[in-house]
């Protein structure tokens, strides 16, 4: 996707212009309160809403797979 290892991020899948990645979020991120990310780096952390974030993902043509995580150390 573009970005060095470490860089958890669903900004990434902006580099995914042929859709080749399916992006799986937590469903602990659609709790109130802004989602914090990397913004392509892991040297810097950005802020944003769950509707923002959803409206990035549909302009970049990909619709995130919500999972249950839970609190489980993984």
């Amino acid at each position: 996707l573009g970005v060095e290892p470490g860089s958890v991020t669903p900004f990434a899948v902006a580099n995914d212009t042929g859709h080749a990645v399916r992006l799986v979020l937590d469903a602990g991120l659609k709790a109130p309160g802004a989602i914090n990310a990397h913004p392509l780096t892991n040297t810097m952390t950005t802020a944003v809403s769950l509707e923002d974030l959803l409206r990035f993902l549909a302009a970049t043509g990909h619709e995130p797979r919500w999972l249950d995580l839970g609190d489980e150390d993984i």
